[in-house]
C-alpha cells in the first residue's frame, strides 16, 4: 500500500532529507553565547 501516492509528482515541493540534515547540524553546532532552540524548515514553495 502506496501511503502517498502523489508524493512522486511533488518531489521538488518535499524538503530534502540533506536539508534537514544541514538545519540540524546549524543548530547543534550554535555558539553558546548566540543559540536559538528553535528553526522552522521549510520549502521555498510553501506559501506563508
Amino acid at each position: 500500500m502506496n501511503r502517498f501516492p502523489d508524493a512522486a509528482g511533488r518531489q521538488d515541493s518535499l524538503i530534502s532529507i540533506e536539508g534537514i540534515v544541514d538545519a540540524f547540524a546549524f543548530l547543534y553546532g550554535q555558539p553558546e553565547r548566540a543559540w536559538s532552540f528553535e528553526l522552522d524548515v521549510r520549502t521555498s514553495k510553501e506559501k506563508w
